[in-house]
């Protein structure tokens, strides 16, 4: 973790990169004396990791910053393919439903030659 309200984790594309995404959230935000009790940022950053570990399979970096209560997620990868939504069914496809849902907004930003950052912004006012 880096920075004063800035934090970035590495992760390898492994299921358990979604735990350590939580706590990497969670000691983030409480280092900067921000209170998630719906545990929405946490929820938001398990469906982004997830979307990278289940459809890119590479390593990627969550970056988690704050400007006041606003809350940015982003979680780069080397993938070029954009999320895209997809009929839930049993074995997903709610992913980026859920991050609509929670979420101010959400995006994705392609990187030339080097994949996409897919981000999130949640209010915790």
């Amino acid at each position: 973790m880096t920075g004063n309200r800035d934090a970035r984790i590495e992760l390898p594309a492994r299921g358990w990169s979604t735990n350590a995404a939580r706590t990497a959230v969670r000691e983030a935000l409480s280092a900067w004396g921000l209170d998630d009790p719906e545990h929405l940022v946490e929820l938001v950053a398990t469906e982004l990791v997830s979307n990278v570990v289940r459809h890119v399979g590479e390593d990627f970096c969550l970056s988690i910053s704050a400007d006041g209560a606003i809350i940015t997620l982003t979680v780069q990868d080397p993938s070029p393919e954009l999320p895209a939504r997809r009929i839930p069914d049993e074995h997903g496809g709610r992913g980026l439903f859920i991050i609509e849902a929670v979420s101010a907004s959400w995006g994705v930003d392609e990187i030339r030659d080097d994949g996409k950052r897919v981000w999130a912004r949640l209010d915790l006012h």
